[in-house]
C-alpha cells in the first residue's frame, strides 16, 4: 500500500496552521485588550503583596524600618519624578 503524497495533506495542514494562528491572533488581541485597560490603574512593579520591584525611586515607594521597598500608593501611578537625585523614600 503507497501512500498518496498529493498536495491534499499539505493544504489541510497548512488550512489547521491558519486557523490556529488565527485563533491564537484572537486571544492575543484580548490579551493586549485588558493590559491596555488595566496600565493606568495599577504600577507595573508592585508585587502581589505591595513590594516595589522599581530599583529607582517615585513617589509612591515606601522605605520600611528593614530597608524593604514597598509600594505605598493607593492603585493610582504617580510617575513623577523624585524631587531631587539624591532623594530616597520615606522611612516608616
Amino acid at each position: 500500500m503507497t501512500r498518496d503524497r498529493g498536495t491534499g495533506g499539505l493544504e489541510d495542514r497548512a488550512a489547521r496552521v491558519r486557523n490556529s494562528l488565527a485563533r491564537l491572533g484572537e486571544i492575543m488581541s484580548d490579551i493586549v485588550r485588558t493590559a491596555e485597560a488595566q496600565r493606568g490603574l495599577r504600577c507595573p512593579h508592585r508585587g502581589r503583596n505591595d513590594v516595589c520591584a522599581y530599583p529607582g525611586g517615585c513617589r509612591n515607594q515606601v522605605r520600611l524600618a528593614d530597608r524593604t521597598r514597598r509600594c505605598g500608593g493607593d492603585e493610582h501611578v504617580n510617575w513623577e519624578p523624585p524631587p531631587t537625585q539624591g532623594w530616597e523614600p520615606p522611612l516608616r
